[in-house]
């Protein structure tokens, strides 16, 4: 369940968060990036939840939802990172902990935060220098945004697969004329709101 308590509503917007413990890594080879995105899936379907944003870093990750049910998602969370835990344990031969505590979780409150959020989690890759492009991340949303791979779901909206993992991004598409217009969004970032926002997600 989440450190602070939260009440998920559905229709609304929420960052759902985590790290390693003691900031160590969560993801140890590429597959363990699949496998954990196969596993939210398991317990977050496109009729639980859309994912409007993601990106798995190797000692965090971040999910930004919009919930679609009236379900549990404290137990759905907490089902979701025990059966990856204990995968990684038994794959790896270790023991204990993986996470630092539980996941945490966020409600989005404006349409402002809504897209400077999804901009700070697909920047998460080129602040740690693992790319030099943020795009160039293979296991986030931000490829899905830009690429023009996008297909209309059933519901009319722009939806692009990541895997078996569908990233609907007309969320926060809609506050844009396209594609090319968000990254500009995306790449004049202020650094300075960026470390603040770090600096409040994990106090």
């Amino acid at each position: 369940m989440p450190t602070r308590a939260v009440s998920f509503s559905q229709g609304e917007f929420y960052h759902i968060y985590n790290r390693g413990n003691n900031k160590e890594p969560i993801f140890f080879e590429r597959e363990n990036y699949n496998y954990f995105l196969r596993k939210f899936l398991k317990y977050f379907t496109p009729d639980v939840a859309d994912v409007c944003a993601f990106c798995l870093m190797p000692n965090h990750y971040h999910f930004l939802l919009h919930l679609t049910a009236g379900c549990d998602y404290s137990t759905r969370m907490q089902y979701f990172g025990i059966a990856y835990v204990k995968a990684v344990n038994k794959l790896y031969s270790r023991v204990g902990h993986l996470f630092q505590g539980r996941f945490k979780a966020k409600p989005v409150d404006s349409d402002e935060y809504l897209v400077d959020l999804s901009r700070y989690i697909h920047l998460n890759p080129l602040f740690a220098r693992l790319v030099s492009r943020a795009e160039d991340w293979e296991f986030s949303s931000y490829r899905a945004y830009l690429d023009g791979g996008f297909k209309n779901s059933p519901d009319g909206s722009n939806a692009s697969a990541n895997g078996d993992l569908t990233v609907n991004a007309s969320f926060v598409l809609s506050y844009f004329s396209g594609a090319e217009e968000y990254r500009s969004f995306v790449e004049s970032y202020a650094i300075d709101r960026l470390k603040q926002m770090e600096e409040e997600l994990w106090r």
